[in-house]
């Protein structure tokens, strides 16, 4: 028994004494064995990597005997036969520098897959290669770009940086639709700066840059609002205009020039050199009387606008008296027959009382004569029509009443219509109210329109005043500038008529009021529509005076200075600016905008 026991015991020592010489070979992973203290390759699963976008740390467990570690990272799969070093591979650590874990390898691509595997290093041994146990990993995402700082975006361009001297090629970004490339010069991959230029304003884009095929990065950027720079209209005849703009604007690709009230999309004439180098485009060929609309474009951003329209002219069907006197007007005047008339005022006149034109004019033009340097005036205590009248027309005049307490520029007491009655680029001072009828009038206006004028230190009866059930069906406001009288009851428009009248605001500048925009007078009904108005200089000020009879059918782009209010909102935007922030003097009556953003709003007349 003793001896079988023997036998059993040195077999199993033998077979288990096998077994563990196996097991230390696997684990030494020796190329060449020796009887030096054994060296153990790294475990397998202790092998393992935290990729980040450039870089990636690699740990392991230490490995005893161990002198230094080489890691290899490789593009391309690694195994046993790959030699180390070998095409797209990075190696780690032959300078013997890796001497412990963990250990960041540096040197990687964004979004892109590596192959890793480890060995242990001794004196005059190695071990095997060991690999990652999905003997590969991906690197995130990289992200080179600085955050892009507000000062280095305007409305057509932004600055783009990274670390100086990474390995770039190009940057790519989508344009109306098309794919761009911009190729990065050495001397920008050198300053890690770049500056992309014609982009749209208002636009949001994103940015790509690349080294060859690698994405290293990617930016959202959204460019700035184009602010106007400014421009007038100068030299302004019946057949043409000149239109000057700041050079500084920059880049410009082309004008815009449209007849009639329109927002240009993009530019229908091109600029050429001297145009561009001296601000100034002369307009030719145009019709008297006519609106049209003038703007350089930079691609589809506006940077200077203006609508404008050009001097009457007679229309040939007119009778056209000039008028040199007070004595001239009188005579001329009453002696008329015709239906048409056109009145040309060459010199200043003196009328001084209420003055009533013949009853046998049907249509009325009365305008300035277009050679003089400065405006005539016409000095009135109020004009009245004998009869129903198709067109009355008032143009390119100075209009003023005998005093602001007791006279109007238009006073009616009778019956008398007007289909239209229009005053354009005039203006008004010293006047009770420019447009007056008066209990016992009856009759009505179509239309009444206010075009491009200055009215200012309008009195108690304001821009229309209607006392009894004479009507106006529509009132039209644009670009002009109006301010009351300082009276307690100063309105804009007052009426006593049951009926309704429909008032149009547009690019309009109105300043210091006291009271209330509108007064119903308990009666009247109001439909409002504003936009593209600044008003300041007001306290505590009602926009209707009874507001249940006043309805804003719209109100758009329209703004209030701050320390200003209504009692009651009308759809307005309070702005941060103060009267004198937004406008350079109005104590004066200089309402020129000082602050860009605002200086397409309101009345043109002082945003050149």
């Amino acid at each position: 028994m003793k001896r079988t026991k023997y036998i059993f015991g040195l077999g199993l020592s033998i077979i288990l004494s096998g077994i563990f010489f196996n097991s230390c070979t696997d684990a030494n992973d020796w190329v060449v064995d020796s009887s030096f203290d054994r060296l153990f390759g790294t475990k397998q699963s202790s092998f393992n990597v935290t990729e980040g976008a450039v870089t990636a740390e690699v740990e392991w467990d230490a490995t005893v005997n161990t002198k230094y570690y080489i890691i290899e990272a490789s593009t391309d799969s690694l195994y046993d036969d790959i030699p180390m070093g070998a095409e797209n591979s990075i190696v780690y650590g032959e300078d013997g520098s890796i001497t412990q874990s963990p250990y960041t390898i540096t040197g990687l691509m964004g979004e892109t897959t590596y192959y890793l595997r480890i060995k242990s290093m001794s004196e005059d041994k190695q071990s095997k290669w060991v690999y990652l146990p999905d003997y590969k990993f991906t690197t995130d995402k990289e992200q080179i770009f600085s955050e892009v700082a507000e000062t280095e975006i305007t409305d057509e361009s932004v600055v783009l940086s990274w670390e100086a001297g990474l390995e770039v090629t190009h940057i790519t970004y989508t344009q109306d639709g098309e794919l761009l490339t911009y190729n990065i010069t050495d001397d920008e991959k050198a300053a890690g700066k770049v500056t992309i230029s014609g982009l749209s304003a208002m636009t949001e884009y994103v940015f790509y840059i690349y080294n060859g095929d690698i994405l290293r990065g990617e930016q959202t950027v959204t460019t700035k609002e184009a602010v106007m720079v400014e421009s007038s209209i100068t030299d302004l005849k019946q057949n043409s205009a000149v239109f000057t703009w700041d050079t500084s604007v920059g880049r410009l690709t082309g004008y815009y020039f449209a007849a009639g009230e329109t927002y240009p999309k993009e530019a229908n004439n091109s600029l050429t050199d001297e145009q561009i180098s001296s601000g100034r485009i002369e307009l030719t060929g145009l019709e008297p009387n006519t609106t049209y609309t003038v703007a350089i474009m930079r691609d589809k951003t506006v940077r200077a606008m203006q609508t404008f329209k050009t001097e009457m002219g007679i229309p040939s069907d007119y009778t056209m008296i000039d008028v040199n006197s007070v004595d001239e007007w009188s005579s001329k005047l009453s002696s008329i027959s015709s239906e048409k008339v056109a009145v040309v005022v060459k010199s200043d006149i003196e009328l001084k009382e209420e003055y009533e034109f013949s009853s046998s004019i049907k249509s009325l033009l009365v305008l300035s004569d277009e050679t003089l340097p400065v405006k005539p005036s016409i000095v009135i205590k109020g004009f009245r029509f004998g009869n129903d009248m198709d067109v009355v027309e008032f143009y390119n005049l100075n209009l003023k009443s005998v005093g602001s307490t007791s006279n109007y520029i238009f006073y009616f007491k009778n019956a008398s219509s007007v289909k239209s009655l229009s005053v354009t680029s005039c203006d008004i001072d010293e006047a009770r109210g420019v447009f007056r009828a008066s209990s016992s009038a009856t009759g009505k206006i179509e239309n009444l329109s206010f075009t491009n004028c200055r009215m200012l230190n309008v009195g108690s009866y304001g821009l229309c005043t209607l006392e009894g059930e004479y009507e106006v069906a529509s009132l039209n406001l644009s670009n002009c500038t109006y301010t009351p009288y300082n009276a307690a009851s100063s309105a804009t428009v007052k009426s006593k008529s049951s009926t309704q009248m429909n008032i149009n605001i547009d690019y309009c500048t109105l300043y210091g009021f006291t009271y209330a925009i509108l007064d119903d007078q308990k009666k009247a009904t109001f439909n409002v529509s504003i936009s593209n108005t600044l008003m300041g200089g007001f306290s505590v000020v009602k926009f209707f005076q009874n507001f249940d009879r006043g309805i804003i059918e719209s109100c758009e782009n329209v703004f209030l200075t701050s320390g200003s209010s209504f009692e009651s909102s009308i759809g307005e935007e309070v702005i941060q600016y103060s009267d004198t922030d937004l406008f350079n003097n109005p104590a004066e009556y200089d309402f020129t905008v000082k602050v860009p953003e605002y200086k397409s709003y309101g009345d043109q007349y002082w945003n050149k």
